[in-house]
């Protein structure tokens, strides 16, 4: 029974009796783990979940969510359920098989992957095989009845008809083998010499399958029908050239819903083009993509084109080109939406508006998609049963028609918005769509509520939570939602309505409810807790979620449809012993009489009659952190973590931020120093030992902050932007756009280009008041940033150097925006609590902090 415990104690509570409080040091960060809840049997009788630690002490638990027995695997990993009866898992690389029924355990050998078998209670795993080579094991373990395949490069599983369709090597040759899963029954359709890798493909409904072979002179794609085995053959010829090769990238190969055509990407042999790099570049202020966009395509050869090809017709098609690279297609390959992505360019805006050519292959017809191709079109995608294409026009969900070309208004009427909001402004920016049902209905949200929308029929709102003030939205389940990818667009996923679905639920707190066939809302669990990674068995009667508030770290909660809660794991119970975390949400006004709210901790232990320093964080709204449990921990990609602080005896303090527009500086000036007025009412706050830290955005204003007030007598900043006008014109690598956009209407809120409003961007750059800092500020950034440009940190440090100002500079190399590498992520992370602690509690400067 290698790599299993039995653990039969019931669950954990933390003691809260009268005990000495500890002080919290770096080096008991690492008795604190992540935990995730993993999965939840069919039967709601057991539920998975893991701890992992910093340490890589990792265990992975199986428990009853009714009885006490638990069973524990150390560095187990891949687990999942086989049906309701058995569990499995891979330690150490060995399958792990435990029969939940007895607790009998087995090992069943080495194992590379593992994976259920849809629709079924069988496990899929494969072993380490010659050649590089691997097996693919079917058990049923119940029976303990084996499948095995040996010499496997590729396979696909068709769930629907529960066929799996197998590449097996024998070095010189392939060969295509198809196993009915239900009746072990293998046949080989197809023997072949040079298979191209990943282009595999199986029908859902297991009547045909493709591939293709690479040849001296060209490619050939293959389709089989697997009952008949009759094939269908096809060379692959780029109609320019006549010259191409199939690729897999950037999408494999792919029938259509009738199973008539397969659609692949052909890559037109040539189409690499040399760049002279001793040459002078050419940027033309009116191209379309700015002068390393285009080099970037051209080094990488011109995009790959899509293809159809009929199989009974033997017809192939070219469908993508120059003008129109990209499209989405219905699943029956019939219509295309075509689209350039670089049409509207240059455009400063980003708008992502398309002007789209709805192409009937059927007729051969091409025509523009709406009557104006200009008219704002955002949220494209096709309906499951290719009969629609919805979209947001700006105000009302749209759902265009196929077969009649008619445009539906699907919310046209309805009392609510279903536009997003943005610093209290209406935008043209939906709140998104959940997908369709199968009774054909588009669910879609608003600000509070799910709607179930029909063409040519009344709309119907499926909860009530706008009446309430709660927000209902339909539950991601965790194995996930079949891919919303439709090429270079989107697809809707199917919704099953007609079996009870999870929905969260938020307001002060969070929760989760189960909407039920009949439209029944039944609440299961809410409050002002953080509930997550809720899972509801396949009845509805049992769900599993987790817990968690600022005071007290994530649980495992399992909740009956009767409302009855039953705790089934606490995380991380040693926190008591360093002081239970408290904190309270302020609420104050600016001096212009903007409402605001902030989150103030207090540091554990807090005694009543101390006074505390105060590290103020900033960024936008931090609102969304005030019911989350936060461990304390070295390894922080920005350097900082509240309970790192709390526990050294500093308070706290997360003031939200709110903007109008034109200068995101001084909205954060204004909306910071509203806090800090706030926050000196407590008398155990000292109002002379104040420190600030952002990152990023957060990192801009905090530099701005400093060079504006005078109320903190430290500042972090990280990865900072402190001069407006040269990251409006900069390029961002690999992105190879320009910053306009967002300084304009994004993060920044500029409202205006930099050459019609020069000095509001100057007015709001931190560089332009380094004068005024007065605060000693440490700065730091990877020096390999691609969002920022890491010329930003050393134009502040050289302004702060010619005048002589406390301040130090951290460029990490090897990092980008973040802090990536755990070594790093330690360095940062003591290094800003040794600056805080020098300025704010008077410790002696740590040596890297001195001038050399």
């Amino acid at each position: 029974m290698a790599g299993l415990m039995v653990l039969l104690l019931g669950t954990m509570f933390p003691c809260r009796g009268q005990q000495t409080l500890k002080k919290l040091e770096p080096s008991d960060y690492e008795r604190w783990g992540q935990l995730k809840l993993r999965e939840l049997s069919a039967d709601g009788r057991w539920v998975s979940y893991s701890m992992a630690y910093s340490t890589g002490a990792d265990t992975l638990f199986i428990k009853e969510t009714s009885g006490n027995r638990t069973y524990a695997y150390p560095q187990g990993r891949q687990g999942t359920f086989a049906g309701t009866t058995h569990y499995a898992c891979s330690v150490a690389g060995t399958l792990q098989l435990l029969d939940l029924t007895t607790g009998k355990q087995e090992t069943m050998g080495m194992v590379e992957s593992l994976s259920p078998l849809p629709q079924s209670s069988q496990l899929l795993f494969t072993s380490p095989f010659k050649n590089g080579w691997f097996r693919i094991t079917l058990l049923e373990p119940e029976t303990m009845k084996k499948c095995i395949l040996d010499s496997i490069t590729n396979y696909r599983y068709s769930r629907t008809s529960r066929k799996l369709a197998a590449v097996a090597s024998t070095g010189s040759q392939f060969s295509v083998v198809v196993l009915d899963v239900s009746t072990g029954k293998r046949d080989t359709v197809y023997r072949g010499q040079d298979l191209i890798n990943g282009s595999l493909v199986i029908r859902q409904d297991g009547s045909a399958l493709a591939f293709a072979e690479r040849d001296t002179e060209y490619d050939r794609v293959t389709s089989v029908n697997i009952k008949s085995r009759t094939r269908y053959v096809i060379p692959v010829h780029y109609p320019a050239s006549n010259e191409a090769r199939l690729t897999t990238v950037p999408q494999k190969p792919a029938y259509s819903a009738d199973g008539k055509s397969l659609a692949f990407y052909l890559q037109p042999k040539g189409s690499e083009m040399s760049v002279d790099s001793t040459a002078p570049e050419v940027w033309n202020a009116l191209d379309r993509e700015l002068y390393p966009a285009r080099i970037a395509s051209r080094e990488a050869g011109r995009r790959p084109v899509l293809a159809v090809w009929d199989i009974r017709s033997n017809h192939l098609q070219v469908l993508t080109d120059s003008v129109n690279p990209n499209l989405m297609l219905t699943p029956d390959y019939r219509y295309t939406l075509q689209w350039n992505p670089l049409e509207r360019e240059p455009d400063p805006t980003d708008s992502r508006a398309y002007r789209y050519t709805l192409w009937d292959r059927k007729n051969g017809v091409k025509k523009p998609l709406l009557k104006n191709p200009d008219t704002f079109s955002v949220y494209m995608e096709t309906s499951p049963d290719g009969r629609f294409v919805t979209y947001f026009d700006g105000r009302d969900w749209m759902a265009f028609e196929f077969s009649s070309g008619v445009h539906h208004n699907l919310t046209r009427g309805l009392p609510v918005a279903f536009g997003t909001e943005k610093d209290g402004r209406l935008t043209n920016i939906p709140f998104s769509s959940a997908g369709w049902d199968k009774r054909g209905r588009f669910i879609i949200y608003d600000n509070f509520d799910i709607w179930a929308l029909q063409p040519g029929k009344q709309a119907k709102r499926l909860t009530r939570g706008r009446e309430q003030g709660m927000r209902y939205r339909i539950a991601l389940p965790t194995e996930g939602y079949p891919s919303r990818s439709n090429y270079n667009g989107a697809a809707a996923p199917l919704i099953d309505l007609e079996k009870p679905v999870l929905l969260e639920v938020s307001k002060a707190g969070s929760g989760y409810a189960v909407l039920y066939p009949k439209g029944r809302v039944k609440p299961i669990c809410s409050g002002t807790d953080f509930y997550s990674q809720g899972i509801l068995s396949k009845k509805g009667d049992v769900m599993v979620c987790m817990r968690q508030n600022y005071d007290r770290p994530p649980c495992l909660l399992r909740c009956n449809a009767d409302g009855v809660h039953r705790l089934l794991y606490q995380s991380n119970t040693q926190y008591t012993t360093y002081g239970v975390q408290r904190a309270e949400r302020l609420s104050y006004a600016t001096a212009s009489g903007r409402a605001l709210s902030g989150m103030l901790y207090y540091p554990l232990g807090f005694d009543s009659t101390a006074n505390y320093p105060t590290v103020v964080h900033i960024y936008e709204d931090q609102s969304w952190q005030t019911n989350r449990y936060v461990n304390p921990s070295l390894y922080n990609p920005a350097g900082f973590c509240i309970t790192n602080y709390t526990g050294a005896g500093y308070f706290v303090f997360l003031p939200d931020i709110e903007y109008d527009g034109g200068n995101p500086g001084e909205d954060a000036l204004a909306c910071v120093e509203a806090g800090i007025l706030k926050i000196k009412e407590n008398k155990n706050i000292d109002p002379h030992r104040m420190g600030l830290i952002g990152h990023s955005f957060g990192g801009y204003q905090a530099n701005y902050i400093i060079g504006h007030s005078k109320s903190f007598a430290a500042a972090v900043s990280g990865a900072p932007i402190n001069d407006l006008v040269s990251f409006y014109h900069y390029v961002v690598p690999g992105v190879f756009r320009p910053n306009f956009s967002n300084l304009e209407n994004g993060q920044f809120r500029m409202e205006a280009p930099y050459f019609k409003q020069p000095s509001a961007y100057t007015e709001a750059s931190p560089l332009y008041s380094a004068a005024a800092v007065s605060a000693p500020l440490l700065s730091w950034g990877g020096k390999d940033d691609p969002q920022i440009d890491p010329s930003q940190l050393t134009a502040f440090y050289l302004a702060m150097r010619r005048m002589g100002k406390d301040h130090v500079m951290l460029a990490y190399p090897g990092e980008g925006h973040i802090i990536t590498s755990r070594e790093q992520q330690a360095d940062l992370t003591l290094k800003i609590m040794e600056w805080f602690d020098h300025h704010l509690k008077g410790l002696p400067s740590p040596d890297w902090a001195k001038a050399e």
